[in-house]
């Protein structure tokens, strides 16, 4: 049994919730802004 259903990435910076990537429990997921989605993995992968 999965911990969680599955999961998403906001970004509330500027005030409004941005949904920036989302993923489903079968794996599926659906990058709703690539720039953004990529600063964070740029970050992630460098640290």
């Amino acid at each position: 049994m999965p911990i969680v259903d599955g999961a998403f990435i906001f970004d509330n910076s500027e005030g409004e919730h941005e949904l920036i990537f989302d993923m489903q429990i079968n794996g599926l997921f659906n990058i709703a802004n690539h720039q953004k989605f990529n600063l964070i993995k740029e970050y992630y992968d460098n640290h």
